[in-house]
């Protein structure tokens, strides 16, 4: 599940469509629709009806994720020492 993570980044380039209270610059990040199916706890809704990340949770799932890397990490090298 966590590999979604990085098959729902994209680059959200707005030159010509603005919505209120976005800055009409250049924006790289993921879409709350997209985020929403793998992880809804990272979604909220605002009074109008509009979904946004919540950052904090998405980095607390970043977070979570990069740790299990780090032991997955660890176990590949322990395995890779034994065997030399």
């Amino acid at each position: 599940k966590r590999e979604e993570i990085a098959k729902l980044a994209s680059d959200k380039a707005k030159e010509n469509e603005t919505l209120p209270g976005v800055d009409e610059n250049h924006h790289t990040g993921v879409a709350a629709q997209d985020i929403k199916q793998e992880f809804p706890e990272a979604v909220i809704e605002n009074e109008k009806g509009h979904l946004l990340v919540d950052t904090k949770e998405l980095t607390m799932i970043n977070a979570a994720a990069i740790a299990e890397l780090s032991r997955q990490l660890q176990e590949i090298k322990a395995a890779i020492n034994k065997g030399e």
